[in-house]
């Protein structure tokens, strides 16, 4: 049974956010060093960002596919700010 909430299938339902390897989340899990909650994993093994909209001012990036990702930019801000793990 999923824990996320049912609305979201109907909102990201297109097969352009349809993960096509859910392996990469664990792996970048894992490269990171973080446990993710349950949730935030069911997310992002069954859906693939970047996601966004015109009228919203904010992009919620994907963990690991495309340049700029969740893991990259983690990576970044601690090398560049020690932002801790």
């Amino acid at each position: 049974m999923s824990i996320l909430p049912e609305r979201l299938d109907e909102v990201l339902g297109e097969e352009i956010y349809k993960r096509e390897d859910s392996n990469l989340v664990q792996e970048a899990l894992i490269r990171l060093g973080v446990n993710a909650s349950d949730t935030f994993q069911e997310f992002y093994i069954q859906y693939a960002g970047p996601f966004w909209e015109e009228h919203v001012p904010y992009e919620l990036l994907d963990i690991a596919d495309e340049e700029n990702n969740i893991e990259s930019c983690t990576l970044i801000s601690r090398k560049e700010h020690g932002f801790p793990k």
